[in-house]
C-alpha cells in the first residue's frame, strides 16, 4: 500500500517526534486510498507540550506518550465538496474510525481508539466540537 502521508505531515509541529500505534498509518493510508481524493492533515503526532498549547486534551489520541502511541489526525475539508465529504465520513465510519467534526474550523479529527485495549474504548465514537 501506498504511503500517502509525508514526515513532516505525521511529525509533532514542535519537536519533529514521530511515534505512532502500531498499524495506524497503514490504516490511514487504506482510507485515504479508499476515499479517493487528496487529504490534508493539519495535525497528527503531538508531544505532551504541543498539545498542551494547542489546547488539546491531556488524555488526547494524538498524544506521542500514550503506551501505543498516536492513533488520531486532524484532517482539513478546506476545498471539499459536499459530496466528498460526506463520502468520506461514511468510508470512515465503515471502516472503523472514530470521527469528531468541527464545521467552524473546517476539519476531521480521526482515531482509532478502539485498536488499543489500553485506551479503554469499545466502541467507535462520532462527536462535534
Amino acid at each position: 500500500m501506498k504511503n500517502y502521508f509525508s514526515v513532516h505531515e505525521q511529525g509533532c509541529k514542535h519537536c519533529g517526534v514521530i511515534r505512532l500505534a502500531p498499524g495506524f498509518l497503514e490504516k490511514l493510508n487504506q482510507l485515504r486510498h479508499a476515499v479517493g481524493h487528496p487529504m490534508t492533515v493539519t495535525s497528527m503526532c503531538r508531544c505532551p507540550e504541543h498539545n498542551k498549547a494547542v489546547g488539546g486534551k491531556p488524555d488526547s489520541f494524538h498524544l506521542t506518550s500514550h503506551s501505543w502511541g498516536c492513533c488520531a489526525v486532524d484532517i482539513s475539508m478546506n476545498g471539499w465538496s459536499s459530496a466528498q465529504r460526506w463520502r468520506f465520513i461514511l468510508t470512515a465510519i465503515n471502516r472503523g474510525w472514530s470521527i469528531g467534526i468541527n464545521w467552524k474550523l473546517n476539519f476531521v479529527h480521526l482515531d482509532r481508539r478502539t485498536d488499543y485495549p489500553e485506551a479503554g474504548w469499545a466502541e467507535p465514537v462520532l462527536f462535534p466540537y
